[in-house]
């Protein structure tokens, strides 16, 4: 989930949040939502046209009750790329 956006246009403490949507009964029953937070980046050592990307995804409940929660890098391609 990179928006289109290059590494330098993230920052760490940006909030990527999903809007809610409606789940049937054979969807998991307390999904309501997510968030995504840059927790961290830095530029790849072997690659310098390239970055990693740190996020924390928080999967939120429908009374806004963090459910799951998770760390995730993601390499991201550099303006220079």
């Amino acid at each position: 989930m990179t928006d289109g956006r290059f590494y330098e246009d993230f920052h760490v403490g940006d909030l990527v949040e999903s809007p809610p949507h409606t789940v049937t009964a054979a969807d998991i029953q307390q999904f309501a939502g997510a968030r995504l937070t840059i927790t961290g980046k830095r530029l790849s050592h072997k690659d310098p046209s390239r970055g990693i990307r740190t996020r924390r995804l928080e999967v939120v409940n429908q009374r806004g009750e963090t459910v799951q929660s998770g760390d995730m890098p993601l390499l991201v391609r550099t303006r220079q790329a």
